[in-house]
């Protein structure tokens, strides 16, 4: 497991659950044109081209070619094939916008989808049937605006990134454009110390550091040895991937960091929401036994500047045959030698000589 592995997926969605790893840029407007969205923020951004930026709350408008009635269930056609999908769980809701009656508009209790282009919706009242106007469905689609986003400056208030297809514009919602993540790594606790610049309060920076990897004692073994697979055997060897986590958490202004150490508390759950269930890079042949767990958490240091909170996580890994020495034999297998001991001749130590490649038949 790479630091590099932890940071990136940090960056994708840390700042979906916290503001406190990111500086916030008001957003005016998204658009798009193609593949091509163009950002327009409130005041300067203060990126360059081939920085990253996080766009999240971005709705894509999905135009209907038809919204009608029958008694409080509303039925709608979209245009473009839709992304919901029937009991799943974050399709439990839709939205509506632009529809003349203000029945059919809002946020509604999902119903059904037969296909890619209908779908239902319980409404509350007896609008007008069919709707008018210019009605939408606003989507949260995997493909949309929202992700980490790699960009270029247009001017101090726009900027640009690629989506992978292109969407129905502009962007609905309440876009939120999140930048400069404050996430890094380092070798050790000390060197992120070294490396840490001061903040403003409520701006945290978190530091990666792997650790050591460690074998896991094999719980059949009957002696001190960590594992002792025997000739012939499956070659299974588990070991375990520790890293830290640490956040410095700006404390000027505090004499016992109380508050501090209960932000430090309510941070666990965003980190974990960001980090468990994610599945790093392996140097071995075979992907991780499991999956990143949380493995504690602890206080580290308090200066009066800062209060540095550690959190540790961990992954499994496999070492197995196909990580060890390459077998010496060059090639196949041929002839056979044989000694062995007949009860049928007098218990006569007998040879016997096979070549394979003339009894192949």
């Amino acid at each position: 497991m790479k630091a590099e592995d932890i940071i990136n997926q940090l960056f994708r969605a840390l700042p979906l659950y916290t503001d406190y790893f990111t500086d916030t840029v008001v957003v005016s407007e998204i658009t798009s044109s193609g593949t091509t969205a163009t950002v327009t923020t409130a005041t300067d951004h203060g990126l360059i081209s081939g920085d990253y930026a996080h766009i999240s709350g971005a709705l894509t408008p999905n135009p209907l070619t038809s919204l009608t009635r029958i008694d409080n269930i509303a039925y709608g056609v979209t245009t473009n094939n839709h992304d919901l999908t029937q009991n799943f769980p974050p399709q439990a809701n839709i939205e509506i916008i632009g529809a003349d009656q203000a029945e059919y508009n809002g946020v509604h209790v999902f119903k059904l989808e037969p296909n890619r282009k209908n779908f239902s919706y319980e409404i509350t009242g007896t609008p007008a049937t069919p709707a008018t106007g210019s009605p939408n469905l606003l989507e949260n689609l995997i493909y949309g605006y929202n992700g980490w986003k790699q960009v270029t400056v247009i001017d101090t208030t726009h900027f640009t990134y690629e989506i992978p297809k292109a969407q129905g514009s502009p962007a609905e919602g309440s876009p939120v454009c999140k930048i400069k993540p404050r996430i890094s790594g380092a070798i050790t606790f000390e060197r992120a110390g070294a490396a840490y610049t001061a903040q403003s309060t409520n701006k945290l920076w978190a530091f990666v550091v792997t650790g050591n990897k460690i074998a896991n004692k094999d719980r059949q073994m009957n002696n001190d040895a960590i594992f002792a697979p025997g000739i012939g055997t499956e070659f299974r060897q588990l070991i375990i991937q520790p890293f830290s986590l640490y956040v410095f958490i700006p404390a000027v202004q505090t004499i016992a960091a109380r508050q501090t150490k209960d932000l430090a508390e309510d941070l666990l759950t965003p980190l974990c929401k960001s980090l468990l269930r994610f599945t790093p890079s392996s140097p071995f042949v075979n992907n991780p036994y499991g999956m990143l767990v949380f493995s504690g958490s602890d206080f580290t240091q308090y200066n009066n500047a800062y209060y540095l909170a550690e959190y540790v996580f961990e992954v499994t890994e496999y070492i197995t045959y196909d990580d060890t020495i390459d077998e010496s034999i060059g090639v196949a297998f041929r002839d056979i030698d044989i000694d062995y001991l007949s009860v049928f001749s007098d218990n006569v130590i007998m040879t016997d000589s096979i070549d394979l490649d003339n009894d192949a038949e």
